[in-house]
């Protein structure tokens, strides 16, 4: 765990293609919300999780150390999202991560967090675009500029990164890292959360 870094969720979107809450959607006996809270308690001193407001309590307890937080207002995308994170953070980096994609390869976290000095902003890049999530975020520089997108009409994590310094993980050392792409395996549907099952069981046995 380090101190300096805090882990954030992203569980407040509407789960439109899910059909159901997919942060609560249970996968080997552990919502998926659990999953990635914990990925992130590997790295973190803290762990938060960004709900809409509005949202129904979840029948199940998160890993310890996790909180809930709130978005202000609701459905305003993962850019807001991600800014109520920052607000609410108490280390200086951020590591932010969707609660639909709970694999979190130690390979690709550990070598964007090596890319952090100099940058506000580290994110792995996969067929020439920027991947938001999982990614490191310096917590003043980026909240800034964040919210100034905001206030803009921008919504897009992609589109507000352009106004901070922004370092990547080249896709090809991010393929050498992550040949599978576990990375950003995700769980939009049912059917592909149940799909990571074995995948999450085989990782969570190294850790």
């Amino acid at each position: 765990m380090n101190p300096e870094v805090t882990g954030a969720v992203l569980a407040g979107g509407t789960s439109s293609r899910f059909g159901s809450d997919k942060a609560a959607f249970a996968v080997a006996g552990k919502p998926l919300v659990s999953w990635v809270a914990e990925g992130l308690a590997h790295w973190c001193s803290e762990v938060i999780v960004v709900r809409a407001p509005g949202s129904a309590p979840w029948p199940f307890v998160l890993p310890a150390g996790a909180r809930i937080v709130f978005d202000p207002v609701p459905h305003l995308g993962p850019l807001a999202g991600l800014a109520r994170a920052l607000e609410e953070a108490r280390g200086e980096w951020v590591l932010a991560a969707a609660c639909d994609a709970p694999l979190l390869p130690k390979t690709v976290i550990a070598r964007l967090s090596e890319l952090r000095d100099g940058a506000d902003a580290v994110a792995g890049e996969l067929d020439g675009r920027v991947q938001p999530f999982p990614a490191f975020y310096r917590r003043e520089p980026a909240l800034q500029a964040f919210r100034a997108a905001l206030a803009g009409g921008e919504r897009s994590v992609r589109g507000a990164l352009r106004s901070v310094r922004l370092r990547l993980l080249p896709e090809d050392e991010l393929r050498r890292l992550d040949p599978q792409l576990l990375t950003y395996r995700n769980a939009n549907t049912p059917d592909a959360a149940a799909a990571l099952e074995e995948l999450l069981l085989r990782m969570s046995n190294r850790l």
